[in-house]
């Protein structure tokens, strides 16, 4: 079996002007993205704004975009509830999208900028990479908003 998707795709961009190709990129990558976008988009504009949870149905390949683009457009969301046919593509999709990075991984110098996290429940990096490092934070509202910050501050990390 060679896992490949059902349909492939090329985009490709030209000048309009010289013929050139300026641009070539994955169709499939890009409909995944712009898919995601347009659904986060509804999302913002038709959902409740004090929706907390998000029921993801599938965990095939759109299935990390949507559930990104979800989040990004309604901050209020505080739990997403996967559901597949098989219990073993949902619990493969929640390990991907909760990779914290790992403090003890890090080689020392090592530059570690996170800039995902907007809510005290999210979390990009484990407690030892705040231990290991020094924080620095463009806006004071990372001390309240990002959740790596906010809980190591709890934990007294």
């Amino acid at each position: 079996m060679l896992n490949l998707p059902g349909i492939h795709a090329s985009y490709v961009l030209f000048s309009s002007t010289t013929g050139q190709t300026l641009a070539s990129m994955d169709g499939t990558v890009l409909t995944l993205y712009r898919t995601a976008c347009v659904s986060g988009l509804a999302s913002k504009i038709l959902a409740r704004d004090d929706s907390k949870v998000l029921v993801m149905v599938g965990a095939g390949a759109l299935a990390p975009h949507l559930i990104k683009a979800h989040l990004a457009a309604k901050p209020s969301l505080a739990k997403v509830i996967i559901w597949n046919r098989t219990m073993k593509k949902a619990a493969d999709l929640v390990e991907k999208l909760r990779p914290l990075v790992k403090g003890e991984k890090l080689k020392p110098g090592a530059h570690l900028d996170l800039v995902g996290s907007f809510k005290e429940t999210m979390r990009e990096c484990d407690d030892e990479a705040i231990r290991r490092g020094r924080v620095f934070v463009d806006n004071e509202a990372a001390l309240v908003e990002a959740g790596e910050i906010v809980g190591a501050l709890e934990r007294g990390v």
